[in-house]
């Protein structure tokens, strides 16, 4: 079995942003997971997670914490849960 690790590296989560143009966002890093898994569940740390994960985005577009803020609680919710879902996915998976 050979684990192609360069492949991993361009892999991404799309999202459409709220103004139509398209986020290709890479794999979150184990420094992104670490943080996710000791943070707590209040709103200013979650949004202060999202417009990390949201400015790893391979555009070079740059958030501000207003944009995530003018998010709602679903979409907020969707972005985490995507990246939290990969996190998940490469816990089972470990060669992923």
């Amino acid at each position: 079995m050979v684990i192609n690790l360069q492949e991993l590296i361009e892999k991404t989560i799309d999202f459409i942003w709220i103004d139509g143009s398209e986020l290709h966002i890479p794999m979150p890093s184990t420094r992104f997971v670490n943080k996710v898994n000791r943070s707590e569940n209040e709103f200013s740390r979650i949004y202060e997670l999202t417009l990390e994960f949201l400015n790893t985005n391979k555009e070079g577009r740059e958030f501000a914490l207003e944009d995530v803020e003018q998010l709602n609680s679903v979409q907020l919710t969707a972005i985490l849960s995507a990246a939290i879902g990969v996190i998940s996915e490469v816990d089972e998976h470990p060669n992923l």
